[in-house]
Parts: C-alpha cells; sequence; structure tokens
C-alpha cells in the first residue's frame, strides 16, 4: 500500500510541476516623463496557453533592458512567474523615465501562478 501512495504522490508531483514556458516575444516603450508608480501590471490576459503581460517600471534614462521570465515551481502552492527586467548598457544618465513592458508568454497554464516583477511580488486587480 506504501509503493502505490508512494508512486501516485510522484505522479501527482510530475504533472504538477512539469510545465514548461517560454518568453517569445518582450516589447519596450520608449522613455516617457517620470510617474512615481514604480512596478505595477496594467495588463493581463490569458488565451489557452499564451499569457500577455503588461507591466509599468521606472528606470534610468540611457539604460537597455532585456527582459526574462522563470517560473518556479512549487508542490500544493501555486506556482511564481518571475518576470524580470535587467539593464545591460553600459551608459547612464542623470534622469528616470516611466517604461512598460509587455511580456508574451508560451506554455503556461491558466492562473496557476502568482506574478513576481524582479521577484518582488506583485498584485494585480482589473
Amino acid at each position: 500500500m506504501k509503493k502505490i501512495i508512494l508512486a501516485i504522490s510522484i505522479l501527482i508531483t510530475s504533472s504538477a510541476i512539469s510545465q514548461e514556458i517560454e518568453l517569445v516575444n518582450f516589447k519596450s516603450t520608449d522613455c516617457t516623463e517620470e510617474r512615481g508608480i514604480g512596478d505595477s501590471i496594467l495588463f493581463k490576459k490569458q488565451n489557452g496557453n499564451t499569457l500577455i503581460i503588461k507591466i509599468t517600471a521606472e528606470f534610468n534614462c540611457c539604460g537597455s533592458v532585456s527582459g526574462s521570465i522563470d517560473l518556479k515551481k512549487r508542490f500544493l502552492k501555486k506556482n511564481i512567474l518571475n518576470l524580470t527586467y535587467e539593464d545591460y548598457s553600459e551608459e547612464y544618465c542623470n534622469c528616470i523615465c516611466y517604461f512598460e513592458y509587455t511580456y508574451t508568454i508560451e506554455g503556461i497554464k491558466k492562473e496557476n501562478y502568482l506574478v513576481y516583477i524582479n521577484g518582488k511580488e506583485i498584485e494585480y486587480t482589473n
């Protein structure tokens, strides 16, 4: 009986956390005037296994940003979808701009995750 329970637990665990996702597109708006908003979620739409999330950020005016994603899989809890944006430029200016970043992600199951931006949980209110 213990072997059967162990086998069932392994199957449930592997199916619950075997979700492969891919960032298929990352877009950034041009620099606009600083708004004092910080990181927030502007828009979130899921169509099948495709998720589009638009976030806000305030960042150095001269920065060049790349986006990435990471899905931390957790058993018996919602997974964590971490959206990151990182500056890869070597040039900085003495100004801050407001940006909007749009992430298009494929392979994610609907509402099976919490959204984090650069490691911090961000709640989305429609």
